[in-house]
């Protein structure tokens, strides 16, 4: 910022409390966490004392209500927990704390859940790419998309001309959008950057006019017009804004975001010896990579502030690092270890220009070692306008093992939900569409309010299954595969038919497991996909969730089907029975199996070509079986009760 904001405080080189987090940062940040349990079901909310408070402000809301309601309590400064048995598992609560600090108000929010089950599509991504990029990324791409659909994103590709204009480019999403639903979009190269407004949130006169706002993509039904503003004072001729040009008028959001929005365009980067398409599919590797667990990250994070304004920026840090990765896995006053440690979190902080932060040097020093944080928010004037060659964040993108940078600060980001599992598109919306449910400070809603990088990255990764093997045996389809690296407790089975879109979960199975047989495949011609997932029960600072892997997948080639016959084609009695089922038929039999509701094959008994068969149950449990009687026309499902 600069000596145009109000709120300016004089800074004193080297001043630090509390390892080295400059204290209006702390003033407006508490540092939340809970701890839950299932027995009783308890959400236990846990602060760290702040000695200059006087007592704190505590709220609590069902997830996604529209408002906080009244506060539940306010504790004296020598309390630092709350412990909620007014709560069920499977349910997400949403905790609010306020303090003061010599009249200046500091909040902590933290999201809450006892083992949440797993989210199986976490939502629909359309990528929308140039002609050209798609030409020189594509294998890249078709790896990054099966790899997505594993991970519980279905996606489609929108190719558009580099050259077309943002209105056609926005016409073209809203066409997809209108003919099936989504709930994020990632722009893939150089994508037109649409621009708007007559703002400068970072107070610099020669900054003023229309912004980079990719947001504008994001906003399905809201108004956006270019008839009134003229400014052309700016020393980016990009920012210019005159009626007619297709830079728009809004400065602020004219209606809410049905869409996240991420880009990953590294074009106009020479800092970087590697071109844009190179750089992009390194991005799209790593990406992979991620999601896949082939790298590792630490459960930590990084800050760093050396901006004077009293906004508190490194709240942004504070508040959202504590219930992602917990107030001791936060170092402060940190940039250059980053190069050398992996970070899951980093937030820097100061004065900036296009290519340069304060404390957290230049553009070039991305190109020459490799940034080793995967999401970053970073604060400085100018370059969260990332549309400007060598833009500092999007070099940061290019670097390392970075996914995704933000330019967090004015207005605040809100990160926290992340922590139960929630991806990076609804931190990215609901920080879009924030104005009151959470700190915003200066400019919420504010168009220049983006993402870059993919906006379906989680926080917490599970490294998945592998080597999917699937055979067809008679009528049913054999799995088996070689189990996650990390203990899992259960693997997820899905399968989809040929021509679909999107996985249907048909099954699970205890995390020993490694097999399965699927007795109901789909009869008929074609191909069958299925897909096997890991899932682990995920404790994090803020409560514990179900979280699944991105799978293992392997295709059945159905060349032509067993013909599924009437169920009164045979006679099974007695059903239920506990010792011996009869099962007679009007022709020869040539084969009787018997699975459990979970696919696996308990009886395999040969028909013997004669008409009746009985089946010896006796060691079998009590409980729901299928029965499978093979003719020479056609195989007969039987429900088979055991008790």
């Amino acid at each position: 910022m600069n000596k145009g904001l109000t709120l300016l405080l004089v800074w004193f080189i080297g001043h630090s409390i509390l390892n080295a987090q400059v204290f209006f940062d702390v003033d407006q940040s508490v540092k939340l966490t809970a701890n839950v349990s299932q027995q009783p079901a308890t959400i236990t909310v846990n602060w760290i004392q702040d000695p200059r408070t006087v007592s704190y402000d505590l709220y609590r809301r069902e997830y996604g209500a529209e408002g906080w309601g009244a506060k539940i309590g306010n504790y004296p400064a020598n309390v630092t927990q709350y412990v909620d048995t007014d709560v069920a598992p499977e349910k997400l609560y949403e905790y609010k704390i306020e303090k003061f600090v010599d009249g200046v108000e500091g909040y902590g929010y933290v999201l809450s859940g006892i083992e949440m089950p797993p989210v199986h599509e976490a939502g629909q991504l359309l990528i929308v790419i140039t002609t050209t990029t798609l030409e020189q990324v594509g294998p890249e791409l078709e790896e990054y998309r099966a790899v997505l659909e594993t991970d519980g994103w279905p996606n489609r590709l929108l190719v558009v001309d580099q050259e077309d204009p943002v209105s056609a480019v926005k016409s073209g999403i809203i066409g997809a959008y209108e003919a099936e639903r989504f709930s994020a979009v990632l722009l893939l190269g150089d994508v037109p950057v649409p621009h708007s407004g007559d703002i400068r949130p970072d107070a610099h006169p020669d900054h003023r006019g229309a912004w980079s706002a990719d947001v504008y993509y994001g906003d399905i039904d809201g108004v956006w017009t270019d008839t009134e503003v003229t400014i052309t004072q700016s020393a980016n001729p990009r920012n210019h804004n005159v009626p007619g040009d297709e830079n728009w008028d809004q400065s602020f959001l004219p209606s809410d975001v049905e869409l996240a929005v991420g880009r990953a365009d590294f074009s106009e980067l020479p800092v970087f010896t590697e071109d844009e398409f190179e750089l992009l599919r390194a991005y799209l590797r790593k990406d992979i990579d991620y999601r896949t667990k082939v790298f590792t990250v630490s459960q930590r994070a990084a800050m760093r502030n050396t901006n004077p304004w009293t906004g508190a920026l490194g709240q942004n840090g504070i508040r959202n690092f504590s219930p992602l990765v917990g107030p001791n896995n936060i170092s402060y006053d940190t940039w250059e270890n980053v190069f050398e440690e992996d970070y899951l979190w980093y937030y820097a902080a100061g004065g900036g220009n296009y290519t340069q932060l304060g404390g957290a040097g230049q553009s070039f020093v991305y190109a020459l070692r490799p940034f080793r944080a995967v999401f970053t928010g970073w604060f400085g004037s100018y370059f969260g306008d990332y549309h400007s060659e060598d833009n500092y964040m999007r070099a940061a993108l290019a670097s390392g093992t970075t996914l995704s940078a933000a330019w967090v600060g004015a207005p605040h980001w809100h990160f926290h939900a992340m922590g139960m599992g929630l991806p990076l598109a609804h931190a990215t919306t609901v920080t879009q569409n924030n104005d009151t449910i959470y700190t915003a400070d200066f400019f919420p809603r504010g168009v220049h309010v983006n993402l870059l990088g993919d906006p379906t990255l989680k926080a917490y990764v599970v490294a998945p299954p592998i080597d999917l093997a699937g055979t067809r045996v008679q009528g049913r389809v054999e799995l088996t595969w070689s189990p996650s690296p990390e203990p899992a407790d259960r693997y997820y089975i899905y399968q989809r038919p040929e021509g679909e879109t999107a996985f249907t979960l048909i099954d699970s199975t205890g995390g020993e497991v490694t097999t399965y047989a699927d007795a109901n495949p789909l009869p008929g011609a074609g191909t069958y996909r299925y897909l096997v997932r890991a899932a682990k029960l995920e404790t994090t600072p803020s409560g514990s969730f179900y979280n699944l892997s991105a799978g293992t997948v392997t295709d059945i080639e159905v060349a032509t089907g067993v013909e599924e016959l009437p169920a009164e084609v045979v006679q099974v009695f007695p059903n239920p029975a506990s010792t011996e089922i009869n099962i007679l038929a009007a022709g020869p039999i040539l084969r009787v199996e018997v699975l459990t509701s979970a696919g696996q094959l308990v009886i395999d008994r040969p028909g013997g070509g004669g008409q009746d068969v009985r089946l010896d149950v006796s060691a079998l449990r009590a409980g729901m079986y299928v029965g499978l009687v093979y003719l020479p026309d056609g195989v007969v499902r039987r429900r088979l009760v055991v008790r």
